[in-house]
């Protein structure tokens, strides 16, 4: 299992930034292909084309 941490700041408020990384049609333009649900214990994949 492999470890990620990421460290950024946004200018956006942090509703905006929650609902983009909560959302995953917005988190898919943001980063990638997703199937996300905001479900404790969901184990999401992102994909690559």
């Amino acid at each position: 299992m492999a470890d990620l941490s990421l460290d950024f700041q946004f200018k956006s408020t942090i509703n905006k930034v929650w609902n983009a990384l909560t959302t995953s049609e917005i988190l898919a333009q943001w980063v990638m292909d997703n199937n996300f649900k905001p479900i404790v214990g969901y184990k999401c994949q992102f994909r690559n084309k």
